[in-house]
């Protein structure tokens, strides 16, 4: 391990230098370095760094700090002294108080600054490009009776080209295009060396060379102007580097062969990368292959560069260029080069800002929204005012026993001014070191803020400077507010009154406790309310009928190694006969793709004989058993048979795209041809509408085409001996195709892994409300054990004039449930709104029933009475006798 990386939190290191002692400074710095060292050797470096922090916590204390000198006066010296051991006193006095105050405060904190940390990260994405705020994506859209339905990112080959020539402001283009259906990669080398992995489609990517002159990735090896010149070289990270070539210090040079997709073949590692930022939309690619050898596929080659529309194209503008005019100047471009059949349907050009991609993307595009960092940045915002409030609350409600000390203070000569400073000097020390122990508590709770998001974190790492003055001010804004008040309060008392034993604070029925307890309820009522909507969307989206079963099926990916198409077509029969032999097998079907993932091919239909202008619709490649081993129902006709398979170009579609293209019921839709260009497509079955994908996204048109061998083999299993069947499984697929990696997955973990962002989402939704909860319940149970302090002398009499318990339990909870009732019909209305907003990017959703606020009304009720209850019990069965004997 390197020096650098054993060294202990700078953070923590340079605080201690800041609060020590100079005297003291080179002798205890120099113990807590050398602890370090040991611990770094006996108990691993992460315990080291977390018992360092520890350490330093320890150690600020009063004879440990540096003196205040300078040019204060010996008096101003002595007076802050004494304020501050004035305070000190105070915590120490009601320690439960001071414990809810700090506790709250540092809780808060902590949830802010990591809340903070999270959005910053999601902030920052693709930020540290040089030329970000020139670079645009060019999308599209179709325009239908002057409305843009959906908008897609994806455009045909030639319309880079094509845009650099003809449109003026332009510097350069940049086209992208994954390779379909993921590859199987291997090293070459002999057995022992060989390294062989499937990799997924979204790790490969074909690029243009001005890919790594337009986007600021380090380069660790190779030339920057020269990566993916060579038609058969390939650039890599870092990752890839220690995966595949774990003992080679230059993997420049060495060669990868990659089987799958429309171009493979044998490359030479041209250039490594540095790992892909974090936050960076292209974060996941580990392969970037040249797209212009991807052209010389013969896909590519026949057509003009105008037919496929499956690539990604980025725009650079010069920096004054107007990017309205170059987007309208595309948009010409699109549509001057349709064929007199596709000029029915106008096309849109949409350039959206290379800044905007991560969080503003208007594209079906899966990932957090804007929307939802606005969320955790307003529970951030509602947990630090909750602790505020706390400490408001219980620092006024404390006035009664502070007023003797105010009163003394001021029939000494104490001007209201050194009180106010006084009380403020107890603020800022409950906030200061409620500061500390956030960032303590930051530091500690950053890897499972690391879980629940899935990305790794330093702390203070995303957030930039404005954003820490941001920060620091807030932090600054709310010590002061959370202070002054309760200083105005207690600095405010009549020294004659209060010595006499009263203050000028009366009861009021509604005062400004009662308003700060109101609005603490009406926080904990949004985020209940918020909790249980997020909740109940998530299981419904879990819960709802799919029209296809993913359980108990086993998703195998075919050979991607293998000589030519008939021959691993005629392996895969006898693979499929050899699996038959399993008693667990039930059911097996082919697919170039697999519920819960991308289409695989998007065109544009008509029907037959029809004036109407084509639509768009999905198409799928399946074998004639894929509807009985997924379950999905037969509305009408039959599904593909491969013996009765002939030249016609029989289809099998769903029932949206019946109703989509008024095609009738599903049986007058059978003979009804589809046509696309000038293709027959005769309808022989129609299916019952299923999910394809999550329930946030609508169900497609959708048109299943047969083929006879796909990139999956899907197995329906009975999953007793589970482990029996997958090792029969794999030794099979071992025998029948040696040179390929196993890989499976099961489909019902494959389809859910969509929703991981919403349960992610969900999860920390959650984990902030509960926080916020907590800390509001902690202030209630404070303010209640006071107020309930000062009304045991009422308590008493009330027994000993014969009222029963619950009659005083009643007494005790009513101002509480009005309170909870008030904060319900004010927060009501805005959740209605709030609700409204986050549900309508769910295709399906959850109705806005009365329970998605009753029930969390009831779980605030019980949490508050909870949280009093128990005082209140204690209050009420006191005997009289020995309180009035206090008293």
């Amino acid at each position: 391990m390197s020096k650098h990386s054993t060294r202990p939190p700078n953070l923590f290191l340079k605080f201690f230098k800041w609060f020590c002692d100079p005297r003291l400074h080179k002798y205890l710095e120099g113990d807590l370095l050398e602890l370090f060292e040991d611990d770094v050797n006996t108990r691993g470096y992460k315990a080291a760094r977390r018992r360092f922090a520890w350490e330093v916590i320890k150690l600020f204390r009063p004879n440990i700090l540096r003196s205040i000198n300078g040019q204060n006066k010996l008096n101003q010296l002595g007076m802050l002294k004494n304020y501050y051991k004035m305070a000190f006193r105070s915590f120490k006095k009601d320690r439960v108080h001071a414990f809810i105050n700090i506790f709250g405060i540092a809780t808060g904190m902590a949830a802010v600054i990591l809340i903070v940390q999270y959005t910053s990260f999601e902030f920052s994405y693709d930020s540290f490009h040089e030329r970000k705020t020139d670079i645009f994506r060019v999308d599209r859209s179709i325009i239908r009776e002057g409305s843009e339905p959906s908008r897609y990112r994806s455009t045909t080959y030639g319309l880079g080209p094509e845009l650099l020539e003809s449109v003026a402001g332009l510097q350069s283009y940049v086209r992208t295009h994954p390779l379909e259906g993921g590859a199987v990669i291997t090293t070459g080398g002999g057995i022992s060396s060989q390294k062989q992995f499937f990799e997924e489609q979204e790790k490969l990517f074909f690029v243009d060379q001005t890919f790594f002159e337009t986007f600021d990735f380090e380069l660790l090896q190779g030339s920057k102007y020269q990566l993916v010149d060579d038609l058969r070289s390939v650039v890599i990270t870092e990752k890839a580097w220690r995966k595949y070539f774990p003992n080679i210090q230059e993997p420049t040079g060495h060669f990868l062969k990659i089987d799958g997709g429309r171009y493979p073949g044998r490359f030479r590692v041209s250039g490594v990368l540095r790992d892909l930022p974090q936050n960076s939309q292209f974060a996941g690619v580990d392969f970037f292959l040249p797209l212009k050898g991807l052209l010389t596929a013969e896909q590519y080659t026949e057509g003009d560069g105008w037919s496929w529309s499956n690539f990604v194209t980025y725009v650079v503008k010069d920096p004054n260029a107007d990017i309205d005019g170059i987007a309208s100047s595309a948009k010409n471009i699109i549509n001057d080069r349709k064929d007199e059949s596709e000029r029915k349907v106008e096309t849109n050009v949409v350039m959206t800002p290379f800044l905007d991609i991560h969080l503003r993307d208007q594209t079906p595009a899966k990932g957090i929204t804007e929307q939802e960092l606005s969320f955790f940045l307003t529970i951030g915002f509602f947990i630090i005012v909750v602790a505020w409030l706390n400490y408001i609350n219980l620092s006024t409600a404390q006035a009664m026993k502070r007023a003797k000390e105010v009163g003394i203070r001021k029939v000494v000569g104490a001007a209201r001014t050194q009180l106010v400073i006084q009380f403020g000097m107890e603020a800022f020390i409950v906030n200061a070191i409620g500061l500390i122990l956030a960032l303590v508590i930051s530091y500690f709770a950053l890897p499972l803020l690391e879980r629940l998001t899935e990305h790794s974190f330093k702390l203070g790492e995303y957030i930039t400077f404005s954003y820490w003055l941001k920060l620091g001010a807030v932090f600054l804004f709310g010590t002061v507010l959370s202070g002054f008040y309760p200083a105005w309060v207690l600095s405010h008392f009549s020294p004659a009154s209060v010595i006499k034993g009263a203050t000028s604070t009366k009861s009021r029925k509604f005062g400004l406790r009662q308003v700060l307890v109101t609005f603490q309820l009406i926080i904990a009522v949004f985020l209940i309310s918020g909790t249980w909507s997020v909740y109940q969307q998530l299981r419904f989206m879990q819960n709802q009928d799919l029209g296809l079963q993913v359980d108990q099926v086993l998703n195998v990916r075919a050979p991607f190694v293998y000589e030519n198409e008939e021959t691993v077509t005629a392996q895969m029969d006898l693979f499929k006969e050899k699996l038959r032999t399993i008693p667990a097998v039930q059911e097996m079907a082919l697919s170039a793709a697999i519920p819960g993932g991308e289409y695989n091919w998007s065109t544009n239909l008509e029907v037959e004989g029809s004036d109407d202008e084509a639509q768009g619709i999905q198409m799928m490649f399946v074998d004639d058993n894929f509807h009985t081993t997924y379950g999905i129902e037969l509305m009408a006709g039959r599904f593909h048979e491969e013996e009765l398979q002939s030249i016609e170009h029989q289809v099998v579609v769903n029932e949206t795209l019946v109703e989509k293209f008024n095609l009738g019921s599903p049986e007058e839709a059978l003979g009804r041809k589809m046509k696309s260009g000038n293709t027959l497509l005769p309808i022989i079955g129609v299916m019952k509408d299923f999910h394809w994908n999550s329930l946030k996204d609508e169900k497609i048109p959708t048109l299943f085409y047969y083929t006879k061998f796909g990139q999956n083999l899907s197995v329906k299993v009975s999953t007793e001996n589970l482990a029996k069947t997958m090792a029969a499984v794999e030794a099979h697929y071992a025998d029948f195709f040696p040179d390929n990696p196993f890989d499976y997955h099961f489909m019902d973990e494959y389809f859910n892994n969509q929703y991981k962002e919403d349960q992610q989402f969900g999860t920390m939704f959650t984990t902030f409300s509960v926080i916020a909860i907590i800390i509001a319940g902690l202030g209630l149970f404070g303010l209640a054990s006071f107020t309930l302090s000062l009304k045991i002398k009422e308590i008493s009499i009330r027994k000993i004039l014969g009222a029963k318990i619950s009659s005083i339990l009643m007494l005790l909870f009513k101002d509480y449930l009005f309170l909870i009732g008030l904060a319900s019909i004010i927060a009501m209305p805005v959740l209605y709104l709030l609700l409204k907003d986050w549900l309508k990017d769910f295709a399906y959703r959850i109705d806005i029933t009365p329970d998605l606020f009753v029930m969390p009304v009831i779980l605030l009720a019980a949490i508050t009475l909870a949280t009093i209850g128990y005082q209140c019990i204690r209050a009420a069965i006191v005997n009289p006798a020995s309180s009035l004997r206090r008293e």
